[in-house]
């Protein structure tokens, strides 16, 4: 994986810079938001972009705000120390794939690759089963997925038409 690490603290930069490279993903670094905007504007997109709660230069809703404007494609998590569960909120609801929470002890760096892949896996699935369900919804064919038991689980359109129901009818069966 390609990440672009966003860090003001050298030290850190360092330190989750070779945590990441260690576990074999390839890292770029960029001290502030103003700087990572202009490498993100460059040939080579990251897959992940980590970046602090605190940049020098600018709010990290305006970075994710002109971040958005450029309208790529990689996956950006949020990192610190202060926001807590409201901060996994606030960054979520700007789209993010997570909020990682920094504890004084450094055990936030234990772990942290996994829990980046796994938060990058479940974002694939999700974006999987989205497009999925586009699909099924858009086919002119009837689609009918039933249980076991017989029950209509899904229908699209055409399958809601076969069999003469609402999408309402359908959600009281199913």
């Amino acid at each position: 994986m390609f990440v672009l690490f966003v860090e003001h603290n050298p030290e850190r930069q360092r330190v989750v810079g070779e945590a990441l490279q260690a576990a074999g993903h390839r890292v770029d670094r960029a001290a502030s938001g103003s700087e990572a905007l202009i490498q993100l504007a460059g040939p080579g997109c990251p897959d992940l972009v980590l970046v602090e709660d605190r940049l020098p230069d600018l709010e990290v809703d305006e970075f994710l705000k002109a971040l958005g404007r450029m309208e790529l494609s990689c996956h950006v998590v949020v990192y610190g120390g202060e926001a807590g569960a409201e901060g996994w909120i606030e960054a979520t609801s700007h789209g993010l794939l997570d909020y990682v929470r920094v504890d004084e002890g450094g055990r936030w760096l234990q772990g942290l690759v996994e829990r980046l892949e796994r938060a990058i896996a479940r974002s694939a699935r999700a974006n999987l089963a989205h497009r999925l369900a586009a699909a099924l919804d858009s086919t002119a064919a009837a689609v009918l997925i039933v249980d076991r038991a017989g029950r209509v689980g899904y229908a699209n359109d055409a399958g809601k038409r076969l069999l003469g129901r609402t999408s309402q009818a359908l959600d009281a069966v199913g």
